[in-house]
């Protein structure tokens, strides 16, 4: 789905977005068949028996999955769910051979929307009604842009993930500049001229303070500022667009924000908890957890800036999505699990560090608490919203990359740079329209 390249933001966002979870009980690896090895396809439970709930997600985290099993299983003791770890470079593939072999487990991390464009997925939305799940509450950007298509609800995460803007109050203070909204975002522009204010021109890179962080817009800015609202245009090469992210250069060759061979040298997260940055576009789990274990950094957080004065706020967000999987053994005993990560799941994610997707969750259970800053996190993750559907969008997308790192290395019109990409980027989307379309 994503192509990994140099930049820190986005490998850091690859792996928040396609987080999932692992761990609980004795976790095997799926044969060639797509069957764990502690399990015969085709086994359905009789009467009275214990339903078997088949989950499979990437390796990782090994905190909050056991939690969820333990607390659903004592729900639930007449289903037994059984976690099976698959690398995630390898997801997909199995996924596709069980769905193939009309074997699948009950539930998957809904990693391809071609799933549910086949019926391979089943709707959840009467079991979140009749479960009184009011989705209202929920994160519309993270759940509208992996499990809602039209009009229909697919699949349920436990987290919030979101691309916010960090930034170092203390820093802010000594400049004598005012703190960014919360709710309202400023411009690339405005973002820009605050950075060169917060750098400092320090030959020694040890002493060096970076004003802010600039990367490529489109996966922490509105897919609105790159596509027809049909999502069958690409529009990169407006003058929007590329006035932007002519700035988002600058700023790296101005230097005010680190380069790819900083990055390499230093790492941002270190920049920014060690006082070396004064913004930080980063996403919430990293950037709560980076500056929060330093511990004396008063840190504050704002939406990320937008192409020009006067856009609405965009939080580029995601969670795990899991949904039930049509052909699966136990598909009625699956859905109970995927009411209950609406619920008693994003309780449990929420009590074990996580920012929830359910956002009245984040009041109930006060995640916040007497951070100024987490007060701030929970107002720019209520901007979020949902954005346009583009089939496949980070192929789509992906020569925007080649064009962002010749534009840093070796500069040149970024105008002529967009409109040579641009040809390809529209290419690659006809393609990806023409391959959804023709799903069954």
């Amino acid at each position: 789905m994503f192509k990994v390249r140099s930049s820190w933001i986005f490998i850091t966002l690859f792996m928040i977005l396609l987080l999932a979870a692992c761990g609980g009980g004795e976790a095997t690896a799926p044969d060639q068949t797509g069957n764990s090895s502690n399990e015969e396809a085709g086994d359905v439970p009789a009467a009275g028996e214990i339903a078997e709930v088949n989950l499979w997600v990437f390796e990782g985290e090994e905190l909050f999955l056991p939690r969820l099993e333990e607390e659903f299983e004592a729900q639930n003791p007449d289903i037994d769910l059984q976690i099976t770890l698959i690398p995630e470079g390898d997801y997909v593939t199995k996924i596709d051979t069980a769905l193939a072999a009309d074997d699948p487990p009950e539930v998957g991390f809904i990693y391809e929307a071609r799933w549910v464009k086949a019926d391979k997925v089943l709707s959840a939305k009467e079991a979140f009604e009749a479960a009184g799940v009011d989705l209202s509450n929920f994160n519309l950007g993270a759940l509208g842009a992996h499990c809602q298509l039209e009009n229909d609800v697919y699949c349920m995460g436990t987290y919030s993930g979101g691309m916010v803007l960090f930034y170092n109050k203390d820093m802010f203070d000594a400049a004598g500049l005012d703190y960014p909204s919360s709710t309202e975002a400023m411009s690339v522009q405005e973002y820009a001229d605050l950075a060169a204010q917060l750098s400092n021109d320090a030959e020694n890179i040890e002493d060096k303070v970076f004003g802010g962080s600039s990367d490529l817009m489109f996966y922490w800015s509105d897919p609105a500022n790159l596509f027809s609202k049909d999502g069958r245009t690409a529009i990169i090469n407006d003058e929007a667009t590329v006035n932007a992210h002519q700035i988002l250069v600058d700023m790296i060759t101005e230097g005010h924000s680190p380069s790819p061979s900083d990055f390499d040298l230093f790492g941002d997260g270190d920049m920014a908890a060690q006082g070396q940055q004064a913004m930080w576009l980063i996403d919430n789990v990293v950037g709560v957890e980076a500056l929060e274990a330093v511990g004396d950094i008063n840190w504050g957080v704002a939406p990320v800036p937008v192409e020009k004065a006067g856009d609405e706020a965009w939080v580029s967000s995601w969670t795990d999505a899991f949904g039930v999987f049509s052909e699966s053994d136990n598909p009625e005993a699956a859905m109970k699990f995927i009411t209950f990560l609406a619920t008693d799941g994003s309780r449990l994610r929420t009590e074990t560090g996580g920012f929830p997707l359910d956002l009245s969750v984040a009041e109930e259970l006060d995640w916040a608490g007497d951070s100024v800053g987490r007060q701030e996190m929970v107002e720019v993750m209520g901007t979020a919203r949902e954005g346009i559907f583009i089939p496949g969008v980070w192929d789509v997308i992906d020569p925007m990359w080649d064009m962002w790192d010749t534009l840093i290395e070796e500069g040149g019109s970024a105008q002529e740079a967009f409109d040579e990409t641009a040809v390809f980027v529209q290419e690659n989307l006809d393609q990806s329209w023409e391959t959804y379309e023709s799903i069954e």
